[in-house]
């Protein structure tokens, strides 16, 4: 077919079937921009949860060590055991490795 034999077909077409076709291309352009806009909230509303309990698990993580640390060192402050169960003051010397 020739350039003028479609174009002379396209001419015979009915004006509301041009109507038609193009309500259904404005339809289905809308209906992918609402997906995409319904897409685009979901995944906005995915990140902010995961980076919410991400920092959660960070302060977790910091306030534990931060105890963790505060323990040790009020362990490292204190002096050695001042008495054991059998009254002596140290472990005998076969505890401890050369």
């Amino acid at each position: 077919m020739t350039l003028t034999a479609i174009w002379t077909l396209l001419k015979r077409v009915p004006g509301w079937i041009w109507l038609a076709l193009a309500g259904l291309a404005f339809g289905f352009a809308y209906v992918q921009s609402e997906k995409a806009k319904a897409v685009k909230l979901n995944n906005m509303k995915r990140d902010k949860e995961a980076a919410e309990v991400e920092s959660e698990v960070i302060s977790n993580i910091t306030d534990n060590s931060n105890e963790l640390l505060r323990e040790s060192d009020a362990v490292r402050s204190l002096d050695a055991v001042r008495q054991l169960p059998d009254g002596t003051q140290s472990l005998p010397d076969y505890h401890y490795r050369d």
